[in-house]
């Protein structure tokens, strides 16, 4: 199995895309957690965040996973 990167984020289940160099526009993208919590994926189209890793990788992971904090 192949370590994720942010870079190789998946759009969310509501459409949006993720945010980088091809769609700056983007809406997906990994963000700090309360600050020592760890990092997650958001979806500032739908509000879904995803559960939180220890670090971006593996917050990217749980996202393609599709294991969330919080749905909308």
């Amino acid at each position: 199995m192949s370590m994720k990167t942010p870079e190789m984020l998946v759009g969310c289940v509501c459409g949006a895309v993720p945010r980088n160099e091809k769609f700056p526009d983007g809406k997906v993208a990994v963000a700090r957690w309360r600050r020592n919590r760890g990092w997650v994926v958001v979806c500032t189209r739908c509000g879904r965040v995803g559960e939180p890793g220890d670090c971006p990788a593996d917050a990217c992971a749980r996202w393609e996973g599709r294991r969330y904090r919080h749905e909308p």
